[in-house]
């Protein structure tokens, strides 16, 4: 081992990439759980708008929530979307939402993309994070970060 002291850590970056619009159908509440109640709401359409991806939401995925004692919620989107090239690019999106003091929400995800080689390539090379929110009961809106290293 190297008597060298390792240099500090780079603090991460980020920069917003795309903007997902995202509509939704009404919620469909699941039999009871032990760890919570669940609700899955399916998502029928949208849109995705940045400098690098504009596409379309897939009707179909939908979004499976799950209801903790703290108020929270953990949740689990999965989707298509159609990207301008028309190739198909699959989201998983994991995250929590919360609800502020003044009954405001947000909500911070990590989506992933399954997608090929090519122009939409980079999608599966880069770390996101999303920083949402409630539009109203049948829209949300996420703003979609690339995370980074300055330089790298």
């Amino acid at each position: 081992m190297s008597s060298a002291h390792p240099s500090p850590p780079v603090p991460p970056v980020k920069n917003k990439v795309f903007t997902l619009d995202v509509l939704l159908r009404e919620p469909i509440i699941l039999s009871g759980s032990d760890l919570g109640r669940r609700t899955f709401i399916p998502i029928m359409g949208g849109s995705v708008s940045g400098s690098r991806l504009d596409a379309t939401i897939i009707d179909g995925g939908g979004d499976w929530a799950l209801e903790r004692a703290d108020g929270g919620m953990n949740i689990h989107a999965h989707y298509l979307i159609r990207a301008d090239d028309e190739e198909v690019i699959e989201v998983d999106n994991v995250g929590r939402w919360r609800e502020r003091a003044d009954g405001s929400t947000y909500f911070v995800t990590t989506p992933v993309f399954v997608v090929g080689d090519g122009r939409h390539a980079w999608l599966r090379e880069t770390v996101f994070v999303g920083m949402g929110q409630e539009v109203d009961e049948r829209r949300i809106v996420i703003d979609v970060y690339a995370v980074g290293v300055e330089g790298s």
